[in-house]
């Protein structure tokens, strides 16, 4: 197991909603709302209408909600339903340091995992609280490197898997496997941000959100995934050296 996966997991694991200072708290909540209502401004346009006729044809044992609509579907599916009305505007906050981006998008799984394990208000703020720290401390190391094109999105999928494993209660082991799966199949380019504008643009990090769930769930069902992608032999290495971690 590399360095830099033990340190994500060790930190997702310990923080708890006790360590939170009031005033994060409050800032939190804030933020919540805020996305929540970015993502009803966003309902009615075409591609959040898409993605919430795809989460409608998926049913789960263990449901999550879809906004708006307020469809049962998978965990991983709600991740991404709402993670597009979330982003589809452009209006959710945004994070003007080395690493740029929209953390808001990691709310969307955050919610989905709390549902689907029926968790209270103060596992949405730690979720939240937590998935915003692994981003942008993720998004600002790599800023200091060489990007070599990778999207923002890229760490989108690896602060799902950790926080959903959180929420879903996953063992260390588990959280591994589940971030390892994550990263070695779900990466994402910044092309989706180039050229000629797509829907897509605006589901690239909800389906990284819906992406790092599946992974989540896999590994809470004892699917194995790798636990060296940071530093193993023969890979494109994502990040160099983590000052920020």
């Amino acid at each position: 197991m590399d360095q830099l996966t033990e340190r994500l997991v060790e930190y997702a694991q310990v923080l708890s909603y006790e360590d939170l200072p009031p005033e994060v708290v409050e800032r939190t909540k804030r933020l919540i709302l805020d996305t929540v209502g970015c993502a009803l401004g966003a309902a009615p346009w075409q591609a959040p209408s898409i993605a919430r006729a795809l989460a409608a044809d998926v049913q789960s044992r263990t449901p999550a909600t879809v906004m708006v609509s307020g469809q049962q579907t998978s965990p991983a599916m709600a991740a991404f339903a709402n993670g597009v009305m979330t982003r589809y505007l452009d209006y959710n906050d945004y994070c003007y340091t080395h690493g740029r981006g929209h953390p808001s998008d990691t709310i969307a799984p955050v919610l989905a995992a709390v549902e689907a394990v029926r968790g209270d208000g103060k596992s949405v703020i730690l979720g939240t609280v937590l998935a915003y720290d692994l981003l942008l401390g993720l998004s600002e190391s790599a800023a200091h490197s060489v990007s070599r094109g990778w999207g923002g999105a890229s760490f989108q999928v690896i602060a799902a898997a950790a926080v959903a494993s959180r929420l879903f209660g996953l063992t260390r082991a588990q959280m591994r496997q589940a971030i390892g799966m994550a990263i070695s199949s779900h990466i994402s380019l910044n092309r989706s941000r180039g050229g000629q504008i797509s829907h897509w643009k605006a589901a690239t990090s909800a389906n990284d959100s819906r992406n790092g769930v599946f992974c989540a769930l896999a590994a809470r069902h004892g699917m194995t995934g790798p636990v060296d992608v940071f530093a193993g032999k023969g890979i494109v290495k994502l990040l160099t050296i983590l000052p920020s971690l």
